[in-house]
């Protein structure tokens, strides 16, 4: 399959190149191109196609679009590369494209939102008194020694959207001063500001 796919990656436009497949056999290949495509040249896959030639344009599944198309054609395998690569031009690239694109766009909005949900977590962590941070829940943290730490403790988490989420557990005599307080910060222009920390050095 390595020697049809460098044959077709001569006919496609661009700096396109053949790599091996992830098959020690041979069997398949993959056709590297010049904006990042990667697309899979192998035998067919199912019943219908298996006497036929896949190509297939795989994408990061966690960052594609709602029902996004399977970017997957067939060809005879009696076709020569000059058409393979006509078929992958006009057939394939199109939508494989546009998928590239919107997929690279979620890849960098989530980047920015966990950054964010990360800045929240440091910055509380260095607010709240007794802090518990696991490692195999990023989002998540206790804070005044937990559930069963009264006065007062609990556990937050920071939210895809920005918000955050907050159990807390307190003594009936503290729910009261607790209930005063998200009273006075609900009303317009009480929410106080956290400062920004000087990163100056002493002079």
């Amino acid at each position: 399959m390595i020697i049809l796919t460098r044959e077709i990656a001569q006919h496609l436009e661009g700096d396109w190149k053949a790599g091996r497949g992830v098959h020690d056999n041979g069997t398949d290949a993959y056709l590297h191109g010049p904006d990042g495509e990667k697309l899979q040249i192998r035998p067919g896959t199912t019943t219908t196609t298996r006497h036929r030639i896949e190509i297939y344009g795989p994408l990061p599944y966690q960052f594609t679009r709602h029902n996004e198309p399977r970017h997957l054609i067939t060809v005879s395998p009696d076709k020569t590369a000059t058409r393979i690569a006509g078929d992958i031009t006009r057939r394939l690239l199109p939508a494989y494209r546009e998928g590239m694109v919107f997929a690279a766009e979620a890849k960098v909005h989530h980047e920015l939102r966990e950054a964010e949900k990360s800045h929240t977590i440091t910055t509380l962590l260095g607010i709240l008194p007794k802090t518990d941070h696991s490692t195999h829940d990023q989002d998540s943290m206790d804070f005044g020694g937990g559930r069963n730490s009264l006065p007062i403790g609990g556990r937050l988490r920071v939210l895809s959207n920005s918000q955050v989420e907050w159990t807390v557990y307190t003594t009936k005599e503290l729910a009261f001063s607790l209930a005063e307080t998200i009273y006075a910060l609900s009303r317009s222009g009480d929410i106080p500001q956290v400062p920004e920390k000087s990163t100056a050095e002493p002079g």
